[in-house]
Parts: structure tokens; C-alpha cells; sequence
């Protein structure tokens, strides 16, 4: 039989962990706990288990809640708060997403729109969205208080109301 060498590596390895919590506050809690934790990531060629002593670095990007993606196609995070993140769509302006429930707000073609542009990009020079957290925070609390945001749920009624509607209208 050969002996083998054993080599370790130091790597970064891209994850995605869903936390169950009361709160995101709780679930980045919970994140902060996997430090040094063996992990099993499947078999070598071979057979052999594939061991690891994973830790997480920083809080790590959301990008669901409760399996609703939080960002739609062609939108660009621009400011990652505590309790909001702030989305934008070159051809649809802007979208707030509230983080503890997902609900979200949309703000295009008004003068809003050039408010945020002037508020996360004033010099047109994007900023790293990390930089922005309290401009998204400060942001989503405006629209938190102005009663801007919609839930998946109130979607999903809005879109039965309008369906029932049309149905009623056609002969």
C-alpha cells in the first residue's frame, strides 16, 4: 500500500445556509455560531467522506426569505441595510425590500427616483452597497412610515381582485 500525503488547503467555498429564526437579527445571530464546525461536503472519487472545518466569514449576502427571492432579473443591489435592502432597475426604477417579512416598495418615473439616485450614487459613481447601509435603513424607514409597502400576500389578493374583476367585465 502507497502512503499518501495529506495536504491541506485554506479555500473560500460559496455556501447557501437557510437559518429558521423569529427574527433576521436572530438568524445572523445563529450564523455567527458556525466557527470551526466540521462539515461532511460529500465523497471523493473514491468514496472517501470530503471533511471540512467550515467558519463563516462576515453575515453573508441575503437573498430569500421563505424561498421568495429577493431580487428580480436585471436589478442591482445598491444599499444593504440592517432592516432594508435597496434594489435598481435601469428600466424600472427602484424597489425597497423590507428583510424581516420580504414585503418590498416601487418607486419609478417620479422625482423619488431622482432622490435615491442622488441619495446612493450622488457623484454617479456606484457605491459598494455595504457603504450605504444606513442611507437603505434610513430609506426603508421613510417608506416604512409613508405606508409603502406591499406583501406577498397583499400581492397575491390584489392580483385575485383583478382577476375576479376582469372576469366580471367579459360577457
Amino acid at each position: 500500500m502507497t502512503d499518501l500525503t495529506e495536504f491541506a488547503f485554506d479555500v473560500t467555498l460559496q455556501a447557501a445556509i437557510r437559518v429558521r429564526a423569529t427574527s433576521l437579527a436572530e438568524a445572523r445571530e445563529m450564523l455567527k455560531t458556525i466557527d470551526a464546525a466540521d462539515a461532511n461536503l460529500g465523497a471523493w472519487p473514491n468514496g472517501d467522506p470530503i471533511l471540512a472545518e467550515v467558519s463563516v466569514d462576515g453575515e453573508g449576502d441575503l437573498f430569500e426569505i421563505n424561498c421568495a427571492t429577493l431580487y428580480d432579473q436585471g436589478e442591482v443591489l445598491i444599499g444593504s441595510g440592517q432592516r432594508y435592502y435597496v434594489l435598481e432597475n435601469p428600466r424600472q426604477g427602484y424597489r425597497i425590500v423590507r428583510l424581516s417579512d420580504g414585503a418590498d416598495a416601487t418607486f419609478y418615473g417620479d422625482d423619488r427616483c431622482e432622490e435615491f439616485r442622488h441619495h446612493f450614487h450622488g457623484d454617479e459613481t456606484p457605491d459598494d452597497p455595504a457603504e450605504n447601509t444606513e442611507a437603505a435603513d434610513d430609506v426603508g424607514d421613510w417608506a416604512d412610515q409613508e405606508n409603502e409597502f406591499t406583501t406577498a400576500a397583499d400581492r397575491e389578493a390584489l392580483a385575485a381582485d383583478m382577476k375576479a374583476k376582469q372576469s366580471a367585465r367579459v360577457p
